[in-house]
């Protein structure tokens, strides 16, 4: 999958060359789409289509922090919680206030995920990578 700038948030973890970096901003963007990120290690800018976004597992659930359990509101189904979230195989998350957000597909990639959550708590999901 190729990085769009439109889906990158700052603090969203991305993969470069095998190691986990951290999206701090654009720094430059070119007309036929190509742009430059810059991450929060030091002395790292580079083109987009040298980063890889990193695919959600299960694994990658547990380093946030999710708990396995099963989902409520689907019974049988395998689903991860994190405090007031709640993510189960159809991808549905639930917010302390009880309402509940289904998402058209399911998450792919950690970044987007990363991305849900900040929107629905403002807060960032913290991840052990």
């Amino acid at each position: 999958m190729e990085l769009k700038a439109s889906e990158l948030r700052e603090n969203n973890k991305l993969l470069f060359m095998g190691k986990v970096v951290t999206f701090d901003y654009i720094a430059k963007k070119r007309v036929d789409g190509i742009f430059w990120i810059k991450v929060k290690e030091p002395n790292l800018k580079k083109k987009n289509f040298h980063f890889k976004p990193i695919e959600l597992s299960e694994d990658i659930l547990l380093k946030c922090g999710f708990k396995i359990g099963f989902d409520t509101y689907l019974p049988f189904q395998k689903s991860y919680s994190l405090g007031e979230i709640i993510l189960s195989e159809e991808f549905i998350l639930s917010g302390e206030s009880g309402v509940m957000w289904q998402i058209g597909k399911p998450f792919l990639f950690l970044h987007q995920l990363q991305n849900a959550i900040f929107a629905i708590t403002q807060t960032e999901l913290e991840i052990n990578l």
